[in-house]
């Protein structure tokens, strides 16, 4: 299986990679602006997803079939500062992957948030009406649209906040939280929300079983997030499974 990971550079993108990589798959990872620590094997390519005529170009050299889109800018003061720069990011961007995707006939997981909400109750349903109200929200549920829009089949994950370990040279939010605390540093955090903090270990295996379905990619909308207060790999995968009552892994990725 040839995948395709687009972020490969950020915090989720590298653990995927990570991942599939150890599985077997060949990955092909892209990143903006530097490459980052991945294992041996996998592919490091740059591309700009707002680049129409590379991000096709990289889609039609590599000929996946998965393509795991995890690209886009995901800081929220950034996007609220530079509504722009959110919406060519991860609209216009996702546009431009889904369709490049649908020329070469790969099948398309694209990586969204809890954030297309409006916060004011939760334990959203899949089937809701997405009401987001930060720029980022706003720009990542555009994204969904410009996705299915090309890629009708196509697999949406919404994540929860994602918290553990970092493999891409950089501290993940938790680790730069966790030291920060270490060091008796006063922290800044919000007070007027309650999250499911979502383990990346856990996404990591979401996106597998997503994969396997069936032996075919489950298509839909599917909120992710961790209802319990101690949260496992095999708790989320369990869970996972009985939203697809065919599940099926296949011997061989």
């Amino acid at each position: 299986m040839m995948l395709l990971v687009t972020g490969a550079s950020g915090f989720i993108g590298a653990r995927l990679c990570q991942a599939w990589c150890g599985l077997g798959a060949q990955v092909v990872g892209t990143y903006l602006s530097a490459p980052t620590s991945v294992p041996t094997g996998v592919e490091q390519v740059e591309l700009d997803v707002r680049d129409t005529v590379a991000v096709a170009n990289v889609m039609r050299r590599c000929r996946p079939d998965v393509v795991i889109h995890s690209a886009g800018l995901a800081s929220l003061q950034a996007c609220e500062e530079h509504p722009h720069d959110a919406d060519a990011c991860n609209r216009e961007g996702s546009a431009n992957v889904a369709s490049a995707a649908r020329e070469v006939g790969a099948r398309t997981i694209y990586i969204s948030t809890d954030l297309v909400f409006d916060g004011g109750r939760g334990w959203y349903r899949d089937t809701e009406v997405p009401r987001p109200i930060c720029c980022y929200g706003i720009a990542k549920h555009e994204g969904e649209k410009a996705i299915l829009a090309q890629c009708p089949n196509a697999c949406i994950l919404r994540l929860s906040w994602v918290y553990g370990t970092s493999i891409n040279g950089r501290m993940s939010a938790t680790e730069i939280l966790v030291h920060a605390l270490r060091r008796g540093s006063r922290v800044e955090l919000f007070t007027d929300e309650y999250r499911t903090p979502l383990l990346v270990d856990d996404v990591v295996a979401v996106v597998e079983v997503v994969i396997y379905c069936v032996g075919k990619l489950a298509i839909g909308i599917l909120d992710v997030f961790e209802k319990k207060t101690k949260t496992t790999p095999q708790n989320t995968l369990t869970n996972c499974r009985r939203r697809f009552a065919a599940f099926k892994k296949e011997d061989t990725p």
